[in-house]
């Protein structure tokens, strides 16, 4: 983000989203000859949006069942919490995980996987 954004969130809370997600890309990356992800962020709209993209081979599964819990579609059979979690806690702190697409988190084709976006409403603060 070139400026300065506020968001009001738990640090350990926001970590810990970014880690589960970083995690599953790591896991869909694995068999990649080139292996990339890309961690950025972008403000527009009143929200600040981390972004997580990699050149796996996306879902295999529709989106609104991944975030559900108990669902994976890790071929060994995750437990199906990471992305469930991360949703529940974005949610409770006036936020959401969305899917994206190259031009929306305005990446390189390079990366051909998943795009999520950690989406969280940024603060005002009022200067007297």
């Amino acid at each position: 983000i070139e400026e300065d954004a506020i968001i009001n969130v738990s640090e350990g809370l926001l970590i810990g989203c970014i880690m589960n997600i970083v995690d599953n890309s790591i896991y869909w990356v694995k068999n990649e000859i080139n292996k990339k992800i890309i961690l950025k962020s972008l403000k527009r709209n009143g929200c600040v949006y981390i972004i997580i993209g990699d050149n796996g081979p996306g879902f295999n599964i529709p989106f609104e069942d991944a975030i559900r819990p108990f669902v994976s579609g890790k071929i060994d059979g995750g437990m199906g919490m990471g992305l469930s979690l991360a949703n529940d806690i974005l949610q409770a702190n006036n936020g959401s995980l969305i899917l994206l697409d190259r031009r929306e988190a305005e990446i390189s084709e390079d990366y051909k996987g998943a795009i999520l976006a950690l989406c969280l409403r940024e603060e005002i603060i009022c200067k007297k």
